[in-house]
This record gives C-alpha cells, sequence and structure tokens, in this order.
C-alpha cells in the first residue's frame, strides 16, 4: 500500500507532486568530436583540448593525459558550464556512464567521439541523478549486446523522478554541499600525497642532516650509508607454496566465502585499502597448517605474478592473517626495521617491477628479490625516517577515512531525497 502523499510509478514510488520525465523532454544529449590522427597536434594556442574518458576521474575532470587537435569545432561541441560530460563508450565496460559537471575552468574545450554531452537548465539537478543506483540500472539495461556503448537515443530515453523547481534546488544544494566536502577532503589527500613524495625521495637517498657524501652503484648517498642485497637482510621470505605440494595444500587448506578464523590476505586487498569486505577466510585448522605463510603487522607484501613487483607494508589487523597465492612474504632482522625497508623498496618499485619476465605471464622470482638492492641508514637513522614517512600514511589514513565517511553519507542523501523519501 502506498503510503498518502505518494503514488506508484514504473520507476517506484514518488511523492504525489513529482514527475517521472525522460531525459530528452528536460534536455539534450549531443555526442562528441570525431578526429583523425592527423589532426592530432601538440599543444599550442591554436589547439582545442579533447575530454575524453581518462579526462573522467571520480566524477571530476582531470587533465591529464590530454589529446589536443587543430580543426575547426562546431559550436555545439565546445564545452559549457554546467554541461555533463559522460562516457558513452569504453573498451571496459564499468567505465560507461561515469560523468563529470563542468565548470567554469573547463569552458571552451571540445568532447571526443566517445563520449556525449548532457546539456540542460536543469543540470545542477540531473548531475545529482546521474550519480544514482537507478541511472546505473538503465545504463546496465540498456548496454550494447557487442560493443560497450549506451547511445543517445539510449541517453535520452533514461527516466528519473523530477521534484518541482524549489524542491530540486534545495536537493541540488544538499548534494553539492556534501560533493564540494569531499572534493576539499580528496584536495588534501593530494597534498599530503605530493609531500609525501618529496620526502619519500629525499629522505631515502639523502637522509637527515649529512654533509659527507660518497659515490655507489646506486648514485651518491650519505657516507654513513650501505648498499645492500635484501637477501643480506632478510629473515623470512616465503610464500604460499612453502607449506606443501598442491596436492597437499587442497586437501588441508578450504576458501571459505563466510567468516571464519583466519583472513587470507589478497592483492585486492591491498590495492584497494580494505580489510573488512568481500574477504576470503580459512578455518583454525587450515591456518596453522599454513604455518610457514602467517602474516604480521609490517610484514612486506610482494605481488610474485598479477602487477608482479607491486609492494605493501601489512597493517595491524585484530584477526590471524595468513598469506594467499602470488604473493611473496618478507620479513627481517631484528636490527632492520621494517617500515624503513618498505619505504625504500616502494620508492624504487619501479626498478623492481623491470625484473619480471616471462613471455605470457610475468613473474618475479624469489632470487629477484633476494638480489635487489636497496640503500641501508644506520638504525638511528632508519627509525627518524620511518617516523616522518609514517606520520604522513597516518595522516592520509585519516583523510581517506574521513573522505569515506562523507562519500557513505552523500550516497544515502542520493537515495532518500532523489526518492523523495526525505523531503526538503
Amino acid at each position: 500500500m502506498v503510503a498518502e502523499g505518494y503514488k506508484e510509478t514504473e520507476i517506484g514510488v514518488i511523492p504525489e507532486e513529482w514527475e517521472v520525465v525522460k531525459l530528452k523532454d528536460i534536455g539534450q544529449s549531443i555526442i562528441g568530436l570525431t578526429y583523425s590522427p592527423s589532426d592530432v597536434v601538440d599543444s599550442n594556442h591554436n589547439a582545442h583540448l579533447v575530454l575524453r574518458s581518462s579526462n573522467v576521474q571520480n566524477s571530476n575532470i582531470s587533465l591529464k593525459d590530454n589529446v589536443y587537435v587543430n580543426k575547426d569545432i562546431p559550436e555545439k561541441l565546445i564545452v559549457k558550464q554546467g554541461d555533463i560530460l559522460i562516457c558513452s563508450r569504453n573498451g571496459s565496460k564499468n567505465l560507461i556512464g561515469k560523468n563529470a559537471y563542468i565548470s567554469q575552468e573547463y569552458v571552451g574545450h571540445t568532447f571526443g567521439a566517445f563520449m556525449t554531452i548532457y546539456r540542460s537548465k536543469y543540470s545542477h539537478f540531473v548531475y545529482q541523478l546521474l550519480q544514482t543506483n537507478l541511472y546505473q540500472k538503465q545504463i546496465d539495461s540498456n548496454m550494447g549486446a557487442t560493443i560497450n556503448q549506451i547511445t543517445t537515443g539510449n541517453l535520452n530515453s533514461f527516466k528519473f523522478p523530477f521534484p518541482p523547481l524549489k524542491e530540486q534546488e534545495k536537493i541540488a544544494d544538499i548534494l553539492c554541499s556534501a560533493d564540494e566536502k569531499i572534493d576539499a577532503i580528496a584536495s588534501q589527500i593530494q597534498k599530503v600525497e605530493t609531500l609525501k613524495k618529496g620526502l619519500l625521495q629525499k629522505l631515502l637517498s639523502e637522509g637527515i642532516g649529512h654533509s659527507e657524501f660518497k659515490n655507489s652503484e646506486l648514485g651518491k648517498i650519505p657516507e654513513s650509508w650501505e648498499v645492500v642485497n635484501i637477501g643480506s637482510i632478510l629473515e623470512l621470505l616465503t610464500d604460499y607454496h612453502a607449506n606443501g605440494s598442491y596436492e597437499k595444500l587442497s586437501e588441508n587448506v578450504s576458501l571459505l566465502d563466510k567468516e571464519d578464523y583466519s583472513i587470507m590476505v589478497r592483492t585486492t586487498n591491498f590495492e584497494k585499502n580494505n580489510f573488512k569486505d568481500n574477504l576470503i577466510y580459512i578455518d583454525e585448522f587450515a591456518y596453522n597448517y599454513l604455518k610457514k605463510s602467517k602474516v604480521y603487522e609490517h610484514d612486506i607484501i610482494i605481488n610474485k605474478i598479477a602487477n608482479a613487483g607491486a609492494t605493501y607494508l601489512m597493517p595491524k589487523i585484530d584477526k590471524p592473517v595468513s598469506l594467499a597465492m602470488n604473493l611473496f612474504l618478507l620479513r627481517f632482522k631484528d636490527d632492520i626495521l621494517k617500515q624503513y625497508v618498505y619505504f625504500q623498496i616502494k620508492r624504487n618499485e619501479d626498478r623492481l617491477k623491470l625484473l619480471a619476465s616471462g613471455t605470457s605471464t610475468k613473474t618475479i622470482t624469489k632470487d629477484d628479490v633476494r638480489g635487489f638492492k636497496i640503500l641501508l641508514a644506520p638504525l638511528e637513522e632508519q627509525k627518524q625516517i620511518a617516523d616522518i614517512l609514517s606520520t604522513a600514511d597516518e595522516k592520509l589514513e585519516v583523510l581517506r577515512a574521513k573522505k569515506e565517511k562523507y562519500t557513505t553519507l552523500k550516497k544515502g542523501l542520493l537515495q532518500k531525497l532523489l526518492s523523495g523519501e526525505v523531503r526538503v
């Protein structure tokens, strides 16, 4: 039974005074510019920046990986403030539909043929509609059978709830305020990441307060530092298969979707910095059977196959942790600080990745890891450097958690405000 003041529609229950509209009823969709390789030029005052899928990052415009063309651009293909830039075709299905609002600083650019501009006097409100699950459902149901795309015809037919103008404006203002807060935190994160990058470069090559330096195979370094192979300072280098043959592992270890005694930590946990959701578990028997690959806080983890050489530091988790397949676990001698070694490897991660070999699948071996050279400072200086860099990491962790909090809050607001469940 529908509550008083609400009505049932083809897209769900909405307030009585709201309408259901198609995007074509309140604006227009414009497909982007077609250009040839001969039109592409280096940036100059006669060239036009072409906004493409790679320029839409986390619902914002990012002017990286830019392409410029030198040709006449029709007026309707010049972006205006309030346009919504939408990825309408892409090799990756997951990128179809991602979008960004065009603010004043991006006015005057053009956009590529695999992109669509949605232009409307209601775009401030429509942009928020394009962040909803209802939008994603309509993308999924209209996706091309053989090509990952939505056409302007598809987009024009998308249906959404549409409140009276005054309520639209209030809803959009509330949601835009949440966006501004999220963007401000993202800007802080970027500043701290830039600061940390500079600290990594300086502290891990020049140290703290040195006046005397020497030449080494890794460049000029402080007089008291050494160049060492990782193998010379290792206490343990192991992996999942150190625990037995495939047959024995299959007999004794079962991977579980439901929570159990121990987490089996995987690359995806590190890449997403998420050790709470979509986890794989093992029971206590399996955890103890895998005694050679138990993972503890500050252990260093390195991918040996997928994205071989990518390096991570194990955070503190209030649950036993075991190592998944396709990863190496590194643990160091007592007089070597784990965080310092992690930062040294991380700084040189690209050099480590170059060691990966193989035809179809690039792989790093234990010997590659053992022979990898890093700079080793005296223990006290290791501690000082690690403390400075760890402080930056802690600041980033706080900011990322704060951003996640506001992102979750906004998702809740989207659902409640754009369905009319909460009125303003």
